[in-house]
């Protein structure tokens, strides 16, 4: 029997396993070689290549394809090709092999709709073949297949193998998602993708043409900047899609290259251009209005840029510029939220929308982060499609609130015409009133003289005052409310000398009604005669007073009235001062002015009726039945009359009538 040493025994039990791991790796190391290659069979489309991508960056861009071949490659870490900015040349390689033993043609989708500089080849053991070939200059119409995106018709033969090389040079994102597509596939997808397209764009360009149509029906600056913010959505878009290079500037490649930092400053100028307009932030808030204004003007000054960082740099900041603008457009609404509800809750929902594909197009091109480029197209097609609907929603809310608030002014409006309208229609009827009264004037004698004049000094203060109630706001309460009071008095005047006129009630002459405020009587007369004061440049002061007196009110105000009406009439400047003191169980109501003042000895002659002092040039209406009024009714009502003046100085005229 043969023994095996220890030593032998343990360097087996060693060296078996790791022979056995050595094997496992090796072939998993084979299976992995195999599944980094791309397998067509011309069945069924490939989409998924990760894993399966190889890159290399040519700093030098002197690279040809006979000297990559000799490059060591390494996998592209992502699901899609994607070096954001670079100025290098980008050199994929992709290793494919037919499985049939027949020939399969394919078509070789690169889902991008331009590139700076961009060569294709397909490399075996005998050649390598171009098949395709474009540079900045190359217009639309140089393509194989005329499709927005770049599309590659790619031939291969029965159990070839062959490596794809692709170099390509961008001034902007470097994103190159690649797909391998049958004939029927090919087809399918682009029959779907041409319908998707076309729907986005006919809902944007029904959404312009409708807010275009809506401002020339409504002009409303708030119609034409959503239409400009449509506009330029469907241009960046669309330059995006690859449906600008083929329709709008297809012999223009090197616009085209270019469009897209314009195009999208384009977006963000006319996104602040609406959120102008709609918040009305030079009115409401002057803060946001000032960063709305400088955010437009840096908008249109990135372009320019280009020149003096380059390209892809410039593109870079309006990425990161629009982002930042979208995120502040959503704060300015989020303030202004206290004063505009409901509407500002589309603007804000719809301006969610942007903000988030602002932040996939930011994370997608600059970072390199997010969902695939044709997917990261897709939410930002959805996402402005939403806002477009929002934006709309909110528009519609914000007319109806207009014409909510118009029909409400306009109902305000109405209201004080017909209030107005009764004013003349009260004055109308008085002023016919008082025609037929001085006409019972000239056949009653002295009773409707005494009316007339009584009646002609209130309907011109009422004149002067609804001349200026005219002239101010139609909501001016505290003015209807005085008109309405001189009325009502000139309305008793009106009543109580025509039923005295025609003999009605001579038995209620006489008769002491309840006690009447002083406060009344002076509300009225300052009422009559303000607007007549503040018209000549007077003061006119009334001391207010708790007291009343144990007259009528009627009586009462005639006196105070003829006083006051003498003053205001004959008094250039300075003021005229209402007001009343006690003595004893009576009351002293005295009305002073800084009038011309009269003469002693012509004082007791203006008295007496249809005499007028020397001072009457002052007033060429007066009558001289004023103040013949005032004692007349002073005597019949058992008050006291005391006059005093002094010539350059003034006059003071005072009653005294009982306490109540």
């Amino acid at each position: 029997m043969r023994f095996i040493h220890t030593g032998q025994l343990c360097h087996r039990i060693l060296v078996l396993p790791a022979v056995f791991i050595a094997v496992l790796i090796a072939a998993c190391g084979s299976v992995s070689a195999a599944d980094r290659i791309v397998r067509i069979d011309g069945r069924e489309p490939v989409r998924n290549l990760e894993g399966r991508i190889y890159y290399h960056l040519d700093e030098t861009r002197a690279l040809n394809v006979n000297e990559i071949a000799r490059v060591d490659f390494d996998v592209v870490p992502t699901h899609e090709p994607d070096f954001q900015y670079t100025k290098s040349a980008i050199w994929l390689k992709i290793p494919v092999i037919n499985q049939q033993r027949e020939s399969v043609d394919m078509r070789m989708t690169l889902q991008t709709n331009f590139m700076t500089e961009l060569a294709i080849f397909k490399v075996d053991d005998e050649r390598a073949e171009i098949l395709f070939e474009q540079n900045e200059n190359s217009g639309f119409a140089t393509r194989i297949i005329p499709h927005p995106n770049i599309v590659i018709p790619i031939t291969f033969e029965p159990v070839e193998g062959a490596d794809i090389y692709i170099r390509y040079l961008s001034r902007g994102s470097t994103t190159l998602p690649i797909r391998f597509e049958t004939l029927p596939s090919f087809e399918r997808w682009s029959q779907s993708y041409t319908a998707k397209l076309f729907t986005f764009y006919a809902l944007m360009f029904a959404f312009a043409v409708m807010s275009t149509i809506a401002f020339v029906v409504t002009p409303r600056g708030l119609f034409l900047a959503y239409a400009f913010y449509a506009i330029a959505v469907i241009l960046y878009i669309g330059q995006r899609d690859g449906v600008a290079f083929q329709y709008f500037w297809p012999n223009a490649p090197l616009f085209n290259g270019y469009a897209s930092l314009p195009l999208g400053c384009l977006v963000g100028l006319a996104a602040a251009v609406f959120a102008r307009v709609f918040l009305d932030t030079k009115k409401n808030y002057p803060g946001a209005d000032i960063f709305l204004r400088m955010f437009m003007v840096l908008c249109a000054l990135i372009p320019f840029s280009a020149f003096f960082i380059g390209e892809s740099n410039a593109k870079k900041v309006a990425t990161y510029w629009v982002t930042f603008g979208a995120i502040s457009f959503l704060v300015i609404g989020f303030r202004a939220m206290k004063t505009i509800q409901p509407r500002i809750v589309f603007y804000l929902t719809g301006w969610f929308g942007i903000v988030f594909a602002s932040v996939l197009v930011t994370a997608r091109d600059v970072m390199g982060i997010s969902p695939g480029r044709s997917e990261t197209l897709d939410i930002v097609r959805a996402a402005t499609l939403f806002d477009a609907t929002m934006m709309g929603l909110a528009m519609t809310a914000a007319i109806l609130h207009i014409r909510s608030e118009r029909d409400k002014s306009l109902r305000d409006q109405v209201e004080a015409l017909q209030s107005n309208l009764a004013l003349h229609e009260r004055l109308n009827s008085l002023e016919s009133r008082y025609e037929q009264a001085a006409e019972e004037a000239e056949k009653r004698g002295r009773v409707l003289a005494n009316a007339s004049h009584d009646i002609r000094q209130p309907l011109f203060a009422l004149r002067s005052t609804l001349k200026e109630f005219e002239t101010s706001s139609a909501t001016d309460k505290g003015q209807g409310q005085s008109i309405e009071r001189s009325l009502d008095y000139i309305e008793g005047l009106v009543d109580d000398f025509t039923k005295t006129a025609l003999n009605e009630a001579s038995s209620e002459a006489g008769i002491k009604g309840p006690a009447t405020p002083v406060s009344v009587i002076f509300d009225a007369v300052h009422g009559m005669f303000l607007a007549e004061a503040e018209n000549k440049g007077l003061e006119l002061v009334i001391v207010p007073s708790s007291r009343s007196v144990r007259l009528e009110a009627f009586p009462m105000l005639r006196v105070i009235t003829n006083l006051v009406a003498n003053a205001v009439a004959y008094t250039k400047s300075g003021k005229v001062l209402i007001g009343c003191r006690r003595r004893g169980d009576r009351l002293l109501v005295e009305v002073y002015d800084t009038g011309p003042g009269i003469s002693a000895s012509e004082l007791e002659t203006v008295m007496q009726r249809n005499h007028r002092g020397s001072q009457n040039g002052s007033n060429p209406d007066g009558e001289g039945l004023g103040l013949a009024i005032v004692r007349e009714i002073v005597d019949e009502e058992g008050m006291k009359f005391f006059a005093k003046s002094e010539p350059g100085k003034g006059s003071c005229f005072a009653i005294e009538a009982p306490l109540a």
